[in-house]
C-alpha cells in the first residue's frame, strides 16, 4: 500500500494533468472558429456593422412588421461580437399585419453574437450580454387604440461567407411575447455583416466553413452564375383533403437559380415547362394523383429559396432553406364538384446530392416532411428527383 502522502501527491498530479488537458482542449476548440477582418483574426475593439431586412411577428397576437435594420457592433474576441445598437433610436418598420403606424425599439442591448459550430453548420448565436434576452418593443396604433407588445428571443443565425462580407440568415426563429405568450415570436430575414472600416473584408472560419463547394468545369462557382433545375416532384398533404384524405400532386417543372457563393444557390423562380415568362414565375405544372383535387392550381411560396450545399457526416446534401422571406413551400387551390379548398404547405427538405457523368447533379428528395394549413404539423411530404444544370452548358459537380 502506498503511503497517504504519496497517494495525495499522485492524485494532485493526476488532477493537474486533467485540468491542463482540459485547458489545452478548450484552447484548441476555440481556435477552430474565428472572425477574420482584413484576412487576420478579429481584434478586440474592431467595429463591424450589419444591414438588411427582418420580418418580426407575434403570431398569436396577429402582429407582423417588416423592418429595415442597421446594427453597429464591436469585436470582443475572435468568436464574439457585441451588438451595441440597431440604428439611431427607433427601428424603421412597416406594417404587414395588425399594426398600423408601428413604432419599434430594441430592448436589452448590448446583445452577444457568438460564433459556434452546430453540427456541420457554422452559426452565430444571438444571446443576452447580461441585461436580458435580445428583443424589441412595439407600439401599434390601430382604430381600436394603441397596443403595446414586447418580444424576446435568442435565435440561431446561419452564417455564410460571400465576397468580403458575411451573410447572416435568420429562418423561422421563435421566442416569447408579452401579448402572444410563449413561442409566439417568429423572425425571418437576411442581414449582411461587414467591416465598419472601408476596404476591409470580413469572413468567418470554422470546421464547417470550407468543406463543400459547387464546381463548374473544375472551379468553384462564381457569384451571379446561372443554373436551372428540372424534374418531377410529388408534393402531398397526407391529411389535406376535405374528408381528411391525402391530396398528392405530381409536378413537372423547371426553376431558375443564381449562385450566391461556392455553396449557395438562390432559386428565384419556378415555372411550367411550356411557360414563356420565366423570370418572375412561381407556378408549378401539376396533375392530381390522389384526393379531391381534379384541377389543381399551385404556386410557389416565399421565393427566393436558398439551396445550400452541406456535409452531414460523410454525406453531401443540399438543404432547401429560406432565402429571407420565409420557409419554402407551395399553395394549392383544389377545385372539385363538391367544393373549392386552399392549402399551404411549407418545408425545408434535404436532398441527397449525386454527381452524374453527364456533368449535372441529381438532387433526390425522399419522404421529406413539413407542415400544412389543412393537414397540420408533419403532414407535408416531398418526394422526387431534380437535375441541377449550369445554364451555359458547363459541367457542374458538388465537392467533396
Amino acid at each position: 500500500m502506498r503511503p497517504i502522502k504519496e497517494t495525495q501527491v499522485l492524485m494532485l498530479a493526476l488532477l493537474a494533468s486533467l485540468l491542463l488537458g482540459a485547458s489545452l482542449a478548450a484552447t484548441a476548440l476555440a481556435e477552430e472558429l474565428e472572425y477574420l477582418v482584413g484576412g487576420s483574426p478579429a481584434v478586440s475593439g474592431e467595429s463591424l456593422k450589419a444591414s438588411g431586412e427582418l420580418l418580426l411577428a407575434d403570431e398569436k397576437a396577429g402582429i407582423t412588421v417588416l423592418c429595415a435594420v442597421e446594427t453597429s457592433s464591436e469585436v470582443s474576441s475572435v468568436t464574439d461580437v457585441d451588438v451595441t445598437s440597431a440604428g439611431p433610436g427607433e427601428v424603421l418598420c412597416a406594417d404587414q399585419a395588425g399594426c398600423g403606424e408601428p413604432v419599434v425599439k430594441t430592448v436589452h442591448l448590448p446583445w452577444l453574437s457568438e460564433l459556434a459550430l452546430v453540427g456541420p453548420t457554422l452559426e452565430t448565436l444571438l444571446l443576452s450580454a447580461g441585461s436580458g434576452a435580445p428583443g424589441w418593443a412595439i407600439e401599434c396604433t390601430n382604430v381600436s387604440g394603441i397596443a403595446e407588445d414586447e418580444c424576446t428571443t435568442e435565435p440561431t443565425i446561419t452564417v455564410k461567407n460571400e465576397v468580403g462580407i458575411v451573410d447572416e440568415s435568420i429562418n423561422e426563429q421563435t421566442g416569447s411575447c408579452t401579448r402572444g405568450g410563449a413561442n409566439s415570436t417568429l423572425i425571418n430575414g437576411l442581414l449582411t455583416l461587414l467591416s465598419a472600416t472601408a476596404g476591409l473584408s470580413v469572413e468567418v472560419m470554422g470546421t464547417g466553413s470550407e468543406e463543400t463547394a459547387y464546381l463548374t468545369s473544375g472551379n468553384s462557382i462564381t457569384v451571379g452564375e446561372l443554373f436551372e433545375l428540372e424534374g418531377e416532384v410529388l408534393l402531398a398533404d397526407h391529411k389535406g383533403g376535405i374528408f381528411g384524405e391525402e391530396v398528392s400532386l405530381l409536378c413537372s417543372s423547371k426553376a431558375l437559380a443564381e449562385a450566391l457563393s461556392p455553396t449557395d444557390i438562390d432559386i428565384t423562380s419556378v415555372y411550367g415547362l411550356e411557360q414563356s415568362d420565366r423570370e418572375k414565375a412561381r407556378t408549378f405544372n401539376c396533375t392530381n394523383q390522389t384526393g379531391l383535387c381534379s384541377e389543381p392550381a399551385i404556386t410557389a411560396k416565399n421565393l427566393p429559396w436558398l439551396l445550400e450545399l452541406v456535409l452531414e457526416g460523410s454525406e453531401v446534401k443540399s438543404l432547401l432553406r429560406s432565402g429571407g422571406t420565409g420557409t419554402p413551400g407551395w399553395t394549392v387551390l383544389c377545385e372539385s364538384k363538391i367544393t373549392t379548398t386552399t392549402d399551404t404547405c411549407t418545408s425545408e427538405p434535404a436532398a441527397e446530392t449525386t454527381n452524374e457523368v453527364s456533368g449535372t447533379i441529381d438532387e433526390l428528395f425522399n419522404e421529406q416532411t413539413g407542415n400544412c394549413t389543412n393537414g397540420g404539423t408533419g403532414s407535408a411530404r416531398t418526394n422526387g428527383l431534380l437535375t441541377l444544370k449550369q445554364k451555359a452548358g458547363l459541367s457542374i459537380e458538388a465537392m467533396p
